[in-house]
């Protein structure tokens, strides 16, 4: 939960100063990458769900322009199961949807209803590895 914790507060740093530097072409952007990361959760590629999920929160991190932020949240996904992730088709398609609403909120200049939504990817994720864990 502590790994989790970090990777959110850290993602929604991320997020709130990227977000005034996204404009039409970093939408365009990260719409691609979703419908990427929608065709690969449909097709039950797990090797392409990660591959789109990681472009899809590099390309915010890097609009951030934190480097030392984006440093510890890459380290801390370090412990995160990725390929339990990817290849769950439920979880694929809540961050599909959650990616759908980020744009949007990106889209209108929403910052609190993005980090909102990065948060809850975050939480969401931590929710599902304790449910796998106590199986």
């Amino acid at each position: 939960m502590d790994i989790f914790w970090l990777q959110g507060r850290i993602a929604v740093e991320l997020v709130r100063r990227a977000a005034p530097k996204i404009g039409e072409p970093e939408i365009a952007e990260l719409r691609k990458f979703n419908a990427s990361l929608a065709a690969a959760v449909a097709n039950g590629r797990a090797e392409e769900v990660e591959v789109s999920e990681f472009e899809f929160h590099r390309l915010i991190n890097r609009l951030a322009e934190a480097s030392k932020l984006a440093w510890f949240l890459n380290n801390a996904t370090r412990y995160t199961p990725t390929r339990l992730y990817a290849s769950d088709p439920e979880w694929g398609r809540a961050a599909v949807s959650n990616h759908e609403q980020l744009i949007k909120a990106l889209d209108v200049g929403d910052v609190d209803a993005a980090c909102t939504l990065m948060r809850k990817q975050f939480t969401d994720g931590a929710e599902r590895l304790v449910a796998y864990r106590d199986m």
